[in-house]
């Protein structure tokens, strides 16, 4: 069986991922990430997103999905290019049940594009950027999501969301 894949990101009220501004997310984001993702055992990003972050994350296996062929040195770091089924399959093999993919923009779209994201988990942040990166600007198509579980995760606001996407709708 496939490992179930997981979307986590966080954003701005108006859906973007990304700013210029340092520091804008949460204490309380950053903490129920490194919680649920070290629970995975692994995140997936992107080469612009690894250089962002500088280093592996600890306590997962880091996984770089780049087309630069890289060598890596450290044993929870691995660089690959390929599709996100293989990817998945990849990991699957590792024996992960899921695949936590934790960006950026154009690793979701093609996640997305391949049909194989099965969660998507949000942080809505009580802020909003002039300027960013939205999330899913490239994806032309539709995902139809259905919560399953929410929580407010700060006084300021925070909200926490965790979605299925319905394979099937009306």
């Amino acid at each position: 069986m496939e490992p179930k894949v997981v979307f986590f990101f966080a954003m701005d009220l108006s859906g973007k991922i990304a700013t210029n501004l340092k520091g804008w997310n949460s204490k309380e984001d950053r903490e129920l990430f490194k919680e649920l993702t070290t629970k995975i055992g692994n995140v997936v990003m992107g080469r612009k997103t690894f250089e962002e972050i500088g280093k592996p994350l600890p306590g997962r296996l880091n996984v770089v999905l780049t087309h630069q062929k890289k060598e890596a040195h450290l044993p929870d770091l691995v660089f690959m290019g390929g599709t996100p089924a293989e990817v998945v399959k990849y990991l699957g093999d590792l024996g992960y049940e899921e695949v936590a993919v934790i960006g950026g923009r154009t690793v979701f779209t093609e996640f997305v594009r391949a049909g194989i994201v099965d969660d998507v988990c949000v942080t809505v942040e009580p802020v909003v950027f002039g300027e960013g990166v939205p999330v899913f600007e490239s994806f032309k198509g539709c995902l139809f999501l259905k919560l399953i579980e929410k929580r407010r995760l700060n006084e300021k606001g925070t909200i926490f969301l965790r979605y299925t996407v319905e394979r099937s709708h009306r």
